[in-house]
């Protein structure tokens, strides 16, 4: 599989889709709200000094190519709207789950489904993936419509799989192959 350098850049018609620096550390601190701490769980101090270790680790696990973590940005404005992440690459199929997360005043405004779309056009065309997961929970519609818009297949609904605001929910687990392109 050919791998992204970490300085490579993906671009879309509107975002900018890149591994963050610690020149983000202020921005990134500044956006964490309550919302994100119940996911991240880096985020739970909202200490700047652990924010910063974070990024400096994001950048040592992308450059093994353990994970992608990634911040996305407008070009307009190079404000920082969220991220877009691998969590987990099965190098013996070929296969990559990919998470994303998005501030509410950016909802509706087709970011996701757009940023998604040029993940799926680079790692199929050019680093050779066989297979993209999106999961989320059965709850969670807008991620729910996130993957259906990009033409995934809904595989499974996982029952009483994952803790969530203190509540065990479902999971939707849906997927894009390589084979789904023709």
């Amino acid at each position: 599989m050919k791998k992204l350098k970490i300085t490579d850049k993906i671009q879309t018609d509107r975002l900018i889709i890149e591994i963050p620096n610690v020149d983000d550390a202020f921005e990134l601190y500044n956006l964490i709200d309550d919302d994100v701490v119940e996911f991240m769980y880096w985020s739970k101090s909202k200490d700047y000094k652990e924010l910063e270790n974070h990024i400096n680790n994001t950048i040592i696990s992308c450059n093994d190519w353990k994970s992608w973590d990634c911040i996305i940005r407008l070009k307009e404005n190079n404000k920082i709207i969220w991220k877009v992440w691998i969590i987990k690459y099965e190098e013996d199929i070929d296969s990559m789950e990919l998470w994303y997360w998005i501030w509410k005043e950016f909802w509706w405004k087709w970011y996701i489904p757009e940023c998604v779309e040029k993940i799926k056009d680079i790692w199929f065309s050019q680093l050779w993936i066989n297979r993209i997961v999106l999961i989320a929970t059965k709850e969670n519609l807008k991620s729910r419509r996130v993957a259906e818009k990009c033409w995934f297949k809904l595989d499974w609904i996982i029952r009483w799989n994952t803790l969530v605001k203190w509540k065990i929910v479902d999971k939707a687990i849906y997927t894009f192959l390589k084979d789904d392109l023709e």
